[in-house]
């Protein structure tokens, strides 16, 4: 009977501790006058001004297809430098840090803008367009 509620308690809690994975991207932070703790930790900025703590040891760095060859390192984690842009996946361990599992590099400075993808909505010839915007009708 021990034994089943022992398994039973470990069945329930388990879940508490298990982490969901999650994305963002932001750009690579370095702080001035800061001797880095751990040459494996890097911050990541979104454009919410969101600060995020991350741990790149064991995670898998890639560079985007757009990123010229010319400005990729062999080894992609060199490239984790101030002002790269990242779209991360990680775990977070309950305290702030970020276990990267992968991390893209999709823009480096002084790299060229990626080309603008296509518009999703056609343009309309001249003739379809309001000229002078949205119509209200009266209801009689």
């Amino acid at each position: 009977m021990r034994v089943l509620a022992a398994s039973l308690v470990l069945l329930l809690v388990s879940p508490a501790f298990a982490s969901t994975p999650a994305s963002f991207r932001g750009k690579v932070i370095e702080f001035p006058n800061e001797k880095r703790s751990a040459p494996d930790l890097i911050f990541v900025m979104a454009r919410n001004g969101a600060l995020r703590r991350v741990q790149v040891g064991k995670a898998r760095v890639s560079y985007d297809e757009h990123i010229p060859a010319r400005l990729r390192y062999r080894q992609h984690s060199q490239g984790l430098k101030h002002g790269a842009e990242v779209r991360v996946e990680a775990e977070e361990n309950g305290h702030g840090l970020w276990r990267a599992r992968t991390i893209e590099i999709i823009g480096v400075p002084g790299a060229p803008a990626p080309e603008p993808r296509a518009q999703a909505r056609p343009k309309l010839p001249q003739s379809d367009r309001p000229a002078t915007g949205p119509v209200l009708s009266k209801r009689s």
